[in-house]
């Protein structure tokens, strides 16, 4: 296990917070997955990503809602003014048509741990308070 992934692991089983750790990938990174329930979206699932040269993490926060065809142009408009609100996610459209939030950080073995606090704290936050908005777009 790399050393920033085994720092945040420490840290997480130091809070009591349940997570999921997965081998290296075929991209040499390996990940963490953590998941919460939010007020106004039951599961909230923040992957983190960290490279193998340990000095950068990816997180990332896959199938916050489905989108249909006849809905991507106004979800477009809606996740372009989230971007220009929140500067710690940026949210988009997968190949999948699934609102995704994603993040990158620059991480070092002595602050792995508070950096991937940090943004699963700000992941949280910010995609469980957006939720309504995404699902307002989807019904309107």
């Amino acid at each position: 296990m790399l050393s920033t992934t085994k720092q945040f692991v420490k840290f997480l089983e130091k809070k009591d917070i349940r997570f999921t750790h997965y081998e290296a990938t075929e991209k040499r990174r390996e990940i963490i997955k953590v998941g919460f329930k939010g007020e106004n979206k039951d599961g909230i699932e923040v992957l983190f990503f960290f490279d193998p040269s340990e000095k950068a993490v990816g997180v990332k926060c896959f199938s916050i809602a489905k989108v249909p065809e006849a809905k991507l142009a106004s979800m477009y408009a809606l996740l372009n003014n989230l971007n220009g609100e929140y500067r710690w996610v940026k949210f988009y459209i997968d190949d999948e048509n699934e609102v995704t939030a994603s993040s990158d950080a620059a991480i070092t073995k002595a602050t792995a741990d508070e950096v991937c606090y940090d943004r699963l704290l700000r992941f949280l936050d910010i995609v469980d308070e957006v939720y309504p908005q995404i699902m307002k777009t989807l019904w309107s």
